[in-house]
């Protein structure tokens, strides 16, 4: 009885880093990626810069 299930190829997952920024508040992004045989692939373009909008 627990609520933890294995990862099998084919889930979906979304990865959602966030970023607190003093002054601002948070800076999130979602990504999705895909379990396959060989580890995951991206479904979404991984954002590698943080864009400030005020």
């Amino acid at each position: 009885n627990t609520p933890y299930l294995p990862i099998e190829v084919g889930q979906v997952y979304t990865i959602e880093p966030r970023l607190p920024i003093e002054g601002y508040g948070v800076a999130t992004t979602e990504e999705m990626i895909v379990v396959t045989d060989d580890g995951c692939e991206w479904l979404s373009h991984p954002q590698k810069e943080i864009y400030l909008i005020k």
